[in-house]
C-alpha cells in the first residue's frame, strides 16, 4: 500500500475496541491506532511487534486473539472502508447506540399472515406499537421482489428508529440497505455476512437448542442469537423442542443479546423473558393478531415494565 492512498481501518483494531470499555484502555488504544496506522499497519500488527513494557497486558492479549481476523477489511455502509482512527471510533460510538435497540419485541413477517396490499401499513402498525425490530422474511419470494420489499420497509423503519433485518440472505441486506441480516444452518456463516456487510450492521443467528453454536456464532462476529422453539408454533413446522433453562445457561456463555422464538403469546412471553431472553421474535403473535398495533404494544409493554 503506497503512503497516497488511503489508510484502511484494519479489521482486528475494529475487533479488539469494541472489547475495551475503560476509558483509559481506549485511549491508549486510540493511541497505539494512530501510530499504527502512520506505519501503515493495524495496530495489533503494532502491537505484536512492540516491547512488552509500552503495551498493556489486557491489550496484548486482546490483539493477539484478534490477529485471526487480519484479512479482512471492515467496510463502513459509504462508499468506501474506514480511512482512519477517528472514524473507527465514530463507527463505533454508531453500533454502540444501534446496539441498544437489540432487545425486546422483534417482529417477524410472514407471507401468509400478512396481505401483500397491506404488507407495508401491516408492519409500520407493528413498529408503531413497539417493535424495536423487524426481520423481513421471505423464504420463496425472488430477490428482486424481496429488495423491492426491503426498501419500502426500510423508510417506515428509519422514519420510525427502528431495525430492519433481512432473513437468510446477506446479498439482499446489502442490496436493499438494510441495518443487518439473520442466519440459519443453510445460510451464509457469520463470519461471511460479516466480511460482505461490515463491522456495523447487524448479523443475527439461530442457534436453535444449541449452546456451543451460539458461542461460536459469537466468535464469528453475531450481534445477536436466537434459541427456538420454547413453545408450540404454527409457523415452526420442524421446531427444535427447547427448555426455559436455556436462556440462563446460554446468558452466562455469551455477551450478545439473546432472543426467543417460536410460539410466543402475550400470555407466555414473561416465562422466557424471566428466564433470561433479552427480546421476543415474535410472528403469529403480532401479525395475526386483529389489531397488530395493539398486539405489538402489549407485548413491547413487557420489557418497558422489566425496566421500572
Amino acid at each position: 500500500m503506497s503512503t497516497a492512498n488511503p489508510l484502511q481501518s484494519f479489521a482486528e483494531d475494529l475487533v479488539v475496541f469494541r472489547q475495551l470499555t475503560a476509558p483509559e484502555e481506549r485511549a491508549e488504544f486510540t493511541a497505539l491506532m494512530k501510530r499504527a496506522y502512520a506505519q501503515q499497519m493495524s495496530a495489533c500488527a503494532f502491537v505484536q511487534r512492540s516491547p512488552e513494557r509500552q503495551v498493556s497486558a489486557r491489550i496484548r492479549r486482546l490483539c493477539e486473539a484478534a490477529l485471526p481476523h487480519r484479512d479482512s477489511v471492515y467496510m463502513s455502509h459509504g462508499s468506501g472502508p474506514v480511512h482512519s482512527p477517528a472514524a473507527a471510533i465514530s463507527m463505533e460510538e454508531t453500533r454502540v447506540t444501534v446496539h441498544a435497540k437489540l432487545r425486546g419485541l422483534y417482529a417477524i413477517t410472514d407471507t401468509q399472515l400478512i396481505p401483500r396490499q397491506h404488507f407495508v401499513d401491516t408492519v409500520e402498525a407493528a413498529v408503531r406499537g413497539g417493535a424495536t425490530m423487524v426481520q423481513l422474511r421471505e423464504k420463496d419470494t425472488p430477490p428482486e421482489e424481496v429488495i423491492r420489499l426491503g426498501r419500502d420497509l426500510l423508510a417506515v423503519t428509519r422514519r420510525y428508529g427502528a431495525l430492519l433485518i433481512i432473513n437468510d440472505h446477506p446479498s439482499v441486506a446489502k442490496a436493499v440497505g438494510a441495518d443487518g441480516t439473520h442466519v440459519g444452518r443453510e445460510d451464509p456463516p457469520v463470519y461471511e455476512a460479516r466480511a460482505l456487510l461490515g463491522p456495523d450492521a447487524i448479523i443475527g443467528a439461530s442457534c436453535y437448542g444449541d449452546v456451543t453454536r451460539a458461542m461460536a456464532a459469537e466468535q464469528e462476529g453475531a450481534d445477536y442469537v436466537a434459541f427456538g422453539t420454547p413453545f408450540p408454533s404454527p409457523t415452526k413446522a420442524k421446531r427444535t423442542d427447547i427448555s426455559l433453562g436455556i436462556f440462563r445457561e446460554v446468558k452466562q456463555r455469551v455477551k450478545v443479546p439473546v432472543f426467543a422464538i417460536g410460539g410466543i403469546t402475550i400470555e407466555n412471553a414473561p416465562q422466557v423473558i424471566d428466564a433470561g431472553a433479552d427480546g421476543i421474535a415474535v410472528v403469529s403473535g403480532v401479525f395475526a393478531a386483529a389489531d397488530v398495533e395493539a398486539a405489538a404494544h402489549r407485548l413491547a409493554q413487557l420489557f418497558a415494565a422489566e425496566k421500572r
